[in-house]
Formats: C-alpha cells, structure tokens, sequence
C-alpha cells in the first residue's frame, strides 16, 4: 500500500485555469496552483499517513517529497512557515508552525528540516487518529471560529499515491472554494514531485538564478530544457550552430570569444529552431587574444576567452529558460542565503579551478573577468535591468 498525504496552504492562493495532467487509471484531476510571493504571507501543513500498512520505502519517499517541496519553494526566496504531522498512529507533529512565531527565539527553517529528515516513527498501526481529525484540527486552527469569513485563507490538497488507495476515505477531505477537486491520484514519487513543481506559481520570483527541474527524461527534449534551462545555441551566417551559450539575465548570453573568429555580423542566438532572438550587440572582453603568445611557443591562448551577447529585448524567463547564477553578485547571494564579499566566495582570480565531468559550471574561472562582466552586466541608466555586483 502506498502512502496518502495531504497538505493545507493558507495564504497566497490562485485558480489555475487548466487540468491537472497526472494521471492514475484513466483519472485526472484538475490543477489548482500555489502563488509564490516575496512579500506574502504563506503557512503550510503537512499530514501524512504513516499506517503500519504503508511500506517503509513509501514513507520514506513520502517524507522525501516533502522536503523537495519545502526546499523548491526555498530556491525562490520565498520562505512559508510549516507544520508536519504523521497520523494512523500516535500523533506525532514533527515541525510545529507555532514555533515559527516565537519571537524571542523563532526556529531556523534548516533546523526545522533536518530535524524532520532524520525523524522517524517508532510505533506505527492500522488505527489511531483517522485523516479526517488531522483536517478538522488544521481548520480549527486557520478559522479561528470563523469558517464563514476564513473559507479563503485555506485551500486542502489531497495526494493519493500509488495503486491501493482508499479513495473513498481521501476524495472528501479536500478544502478549498470553487468547487474545483483538489484530490490528486498519483502513480509515484515522481509523479508527485511533477505535479508539486506545476502547482508552484513562480510568476511573482521566477527571476531567480540557478534553478533547474532536476529529474525527467533526457532524451525529451522539453524535460532536457527544464534541467538546463540558461543553455542557448549561438549561429551566424557562416557557421550554422557555433557555439553554445548561457543566460545570465533576460537581456544577455554569456558565450566565448572565440565564437566570433568569423565576425559578429548575422549573429543569431536560439532556445529552439523555433525560439529565436534577435542580437543588438556582441561585447567581447578587451584582452582576448588568440594569437597573444604565439611567440612563446603557443599557438592558441584562450585566457580572457569570455563574450556578452545583448539580445534586442529581453527573455521571457519560464521553467525552460531562465539564467544561471554569476559569482559576486548580489542574486547569488540571495540564492545562496549567504552574504558573501567576493573573496569569500571560494575562488580567487589567481587559482585555477578544474571542472569534472558532472560539474555544472562554465569551464571557466570567471573571477578573471568579473570587471569585464560588471561593466557591462551591471551598468546603470539602460534599456535592461542590470545586476549588482559584490566587493
């Protein structure tokens, strides 16, 4: 048997206008989706079923998706405050929401999920609190008495996983206005992870750097754009694909120099055969020479091998593309939680860093050129948003 689980969001929340596309013996369920705001507010419950008829993978992945979940809304610098519970056995409430609110000494949202991670039930049964007193419990706690008035600050979805689920017991716990279902029946883990990430509406903070979907098929071409989602193709007139590129903001292409040995002219840069882009103009670092120590024996010198290609107007960033993170900047920063100076960042523009084979990063060491990309990247009092650099 695989393991129900349902979450309750109070809060920022939207109708979406499509059907959910997941789908279990021919069910579907239409899609509701979660809105992501900087400056919202957002509470999340987690109730998950941990009955002694629920294998331990199941649990297991069951707890994995939630803190996928947790960490996906993390990534976009939004940061909801959580409550976790596990019922069908003694009720046990790992990450309590109230502990959010303590304001002489308010839990650290890490903190709160490390100690989940490496929670694990001691006594599971087949009886004990039944779903529907985890749901009562978390409507007494958001409507405060109210139910009329606070009908709109909780919105309850309901996850069914796997092939021997009880939907009976599970289709009439959802909450929520619209009359819209918000029961989902899942095949897998994957499958619940696909549906969280097309519940999460990121319209608000989806300028964020760095973030990928990272699982499906490779050999998809969408699902492959989803995990490499800064990756652009660069052409020109001479050559029909040159080089490759990556995004690092809506208006411009980091790329090397050396694509250009035949001119910059006819320059055309694409997502897709059918996504295309116009360039305004290609900037190539000042101190890019290929030929610089030819006579010190060596025929091609690649240092300061970098180039920004401005595109006309800037990128609509999506799932599928969306820039890459720079080092000192204050994006990363905010990406990273951390609030580094330059130096701190763990390269400095002397020391050579190798890439393997599953590294994700450029090939090259970009604190080298870092005054190249800020002239540029983080010029003021343009047609573009520019970035802000880090000392």
């Amino acid at each position: 048997m695989a393991a129900p689980a349902g979450i309750a969001v109070t809060g920022e929340l939207q109708q979406r206008g499509r059907p959910n596309t997941r789908q279990c013996n021919d069910k579907t369920q239409p899609g509701l989706s979660i809105k992501l705001t900087r400056n919202g507010t957002l509470n999340i419950f987690f109730a998950v079923d941990v009955s002694e008829g629920i294998d331990e993978t199941d649990y297991q992945n069951a707890k994995q998706a939630i803190s996928a979940l947790i960490r996906k809304i993390e990534s976009f610098s939004v940061y909801p405050k959580y409550e976790v519970a596990f019922f069908s056995s003694k009720i046990q409430t790992v990450i309590n929401i109230l502990e959010f609110y303590t304001f002489n000494n308010p839990r650290q949202q890490n903190t709160l999920l490390a100690e989940f991670e490496k929670f694990n039930i001691e006594s599971r049964y087949n009886i004990g609190e039944a779903p529907t007193d985890s749901v009562e419990r978390i409507k007494s706690m958001v409507y405060m008495e109210q139910p009329q008035q606070r009908q709109e600050h909780l919105e309850m979805f309901v996850f069914g996983i796997g092939s021997s689920i009880y939907e009976r017991n599970l289709k009439s716990l959802p909450v929520g206005m619209g009359g819209r279902s918000r029961y989902y029946r899942l095949n897998g883990l994957e499958e619940l992870q696909q549906t969280f990430d097309e519940m999460i509406d990121e319209s608000d903070v989806r300028s964020r750097c760095g973030l990928y979907q990272d699982y499906g098929d490779l050999h998809d071409s969408s699902e492959k754009r989803k995990r490499f989602p800064w990756v652009m193709y660069i052409s020109n007139d001479v050559r029909t694909v040159s080089c490759l590129g990556s995004l690092v903001s809506p208006r411009f292409v980091l790329t090397a120099a050396h694509c250009f040995h035949y001119g910059n002219s006819s320059v055309r840069v694409e997502v897709t055969p059918d996504h295309l882009f116009g360039v305004k103009t290609v900037y190539i670092h000042p101190r890019y020479n290929i030929s610089a120590k030819v006579n010190q024996g060596l025929k091609e010198f690649y240092d300061f091998d970098v180039a920004l290609i401005e595109l006309q107007e800037d990128a609509a960033i999506t799932p599928s593309l969306r820039p890459i993170c720079l080092p000192c900047t204050d994006e990363t920063n905010t990406v990273l939680r951390q609030n580094f100076f330059c130096n701190q960042q763990g390269c400095s523009s002397n020391q050579r860093v190798d890439s393997d084979f599953d590294s994700r990063d450029f090939h090259i060491n970009l604190f080298r050129v870092l005054d190249f990309l800020a002239s540029i990247l983080g010029k003021t009092g343009q047609t573009y948003a520019p970035l802000v650099f880090v000392d």
